[in-house]
């Protein structure tokens, strides 16, 4: 009669408490790495489109067309402007941003400001028309604060550091300008 060897189990559990370890650790370190990492993030990326800078204009200015959460938006909301500029809120599945225009110098500049309290963000976005070889280069500097001291937070720096997240919003927005009015490859 044979009995049955406890190795076979032994083995089962070894490997069963390695894959929930790596998975611990997998889901913990990047909360542990945020906790040191800095609040400011900044991203600079341009496009050339071969359009005249009050066409590129016209469809920047289109809030609802064109939103600065791109293709996430559900809804796009006019808002009461405190500075005379445009001012609206962008609905998301789960939370909202408001974006509030604090500078516009049609049609070559605008610097916009996006705070989304439930995702600890706060984001400046300035857009710059100029004149290139080519046509006219479309360029967003993207400068992102993340607010808070909790793991939320910690996992929003991580992704901002090492996952390009300050990049993420502002090259779907340029990639759309690219499909509506033709231009090149985000840069």
């Amino acid at each position: 009669m044979t009995s049955s060897s406890p190795r076979p189990r032994r083995r089962l559990l070894t490997i069963l408490w390695s894959a929930l370890g790596v998975v611990l650790l997998l889901t913990t370190m990047p909360t542990v790495i945020g906790f040191t990492l800095d609040d400011d993030y900044r991203s600079s990326l341009a496009i050339v489109i071969e359009r005249s800078p009050e066409e590129i204009w016209e469809v920047v200015a289109d809030t609802r067309g064109h939103p600065v959460g791109g293709s996430a938006v559900q809804s796009v909301t006019e808002i009461e402007s405190r500075n005379g500029l445009p001012a609206w809120r962008e609905d998301f599945a789960s939370s909202a941003s408001w974006i509030t225009t604090i500078e516009e110098d049609a049609p070559r500049r605008t610097v916009r400001r996006s705070e989304n309290a439930e995702d600890s963000l706060e984001a400046t976005w300035t857009l710059e028309i100029t004149p290139t070889e080519g046509g006219q280069e479309v360029r967003i500097a993207h400068d992102v604060t993340v607010i808070g001291d909790g793991w939320f937070s910690a996992n929003l720096r991580f992704v901002m550091r090492f996952l390009g997240g300050a990049e993420l919003a502002p090259r779907r927005y340029l990639e759309s300008l690219s499909a509506e009015l033709g231009g090149g490859a985000v840069f």
